[in-house]
């Protein structure tokens, strides 16, 4: 996995660290703002894939050091934000329905593998 910053800085986590991420995962904390509330709530209803600008989001903190200077006075970046690739590219066998309640028809799909491309509470 490769995690970039503003300003250059990359950092490459290789799978001989899992164990250390699992123990101590790299979190970061923030708050929404203005649109910027809107557009999270979007993001959990839809699985749509929001950007946040400097004015929509609070004070981002974390003890992870990549993440801890990123809101420093004057700094100005965009937080992208989506569902996880791990969850979208596993299939799902669904019961598919088609009907038409005016003609009383009905077409059913016993069984079709689904892979989502995008996954929220309301949506998918």
């Amino acid at each position: 996995m490769t995690i970039y910053k503003p300003g250059g800085k990359t950092v490459n986590v290789f799978e001989r660290d899992a164990e250390s991420l699992r123990a101590d995962p790299p979190t970061f904390t923030t708050i929404f703002t203005g649109s910027g509330i809107d557009k999270f709530e979007q993001l959990v209803k839809t699985g749509a894939p929001q950007e946040f600008d400097t004015h929509e989001l609070g004070p981002i903190t974390s003890k992870w050091p990549l993440m801890r200077d990123v809101t420093n006075a004057g700094n100005t970046y965009k937080l992208s934000v989506g569902p996880s690739p791990l969850l979208l590219n596993r299939k799902r066998s669904v019961r598919v329905d088609f009907v038409n309640e005016n003609a009383a028809e009905q077409v059913r799909y016993e069984l079709l593998d689904l892979r989502p491309v995008r996954l929220g509470t309301e949506r998918i």
